[in-house]
């Protein structure tokens, strides 16, 4: 169950991301970018779906990103589980905006290399 601020922060990281990916000059528009988000027992999984055509011929669908409900950011360890590892706090105003202004569609902004934890 997410507050209404975390939703809020939530749909701002979804749509930086968004935004960045046609800022990168993507016009086709059978390669179209989505991320949904799914609610789980311990964590909101989003999960960004590509659709352009692939080697198989569909769209690609993969996790970008699990969230609890605290606010903590995970990079994934896999398609159902995040890393150990807190890579921004959503309800924390300066990783809540490091966050915002480093997401990508590609998820690079969630290696640890790439990102400061949250005070």
């Amino acid at each position: 169950m997410t507050t209404s601020i975390l939703q809020e922060r939530i749909n701002n990281l979804i749509d930086s991301a968004i935004s960045k990916y046609y800022q990168k000059g993507v016009k086709d528009p059978e390669r179209s970018l989505t991320i949904r988000q799914h609610q789980g027992r311990k964590y909101i999984k989003l999960e960004l779906t590509i659709s352009w055509k692939n080697m198989l011929g569909g769209p690609t669908t993969e996790t970008w990103c699990f969230i609890d409900e605290h606010g903590n950011v995970y990079k994934p360890a896999s398609y159902r589980s995040p890393v150990r590892q807190v890579r921004y706090n959503l309800l924390n105003d300066s990783s809540y905006a490091a966050a915002l202004h480093k997401a990508d569609w590609t998820g690079g902004f969630l290696y640890a290399d790439f990102c400061s934890p949250p005070q």
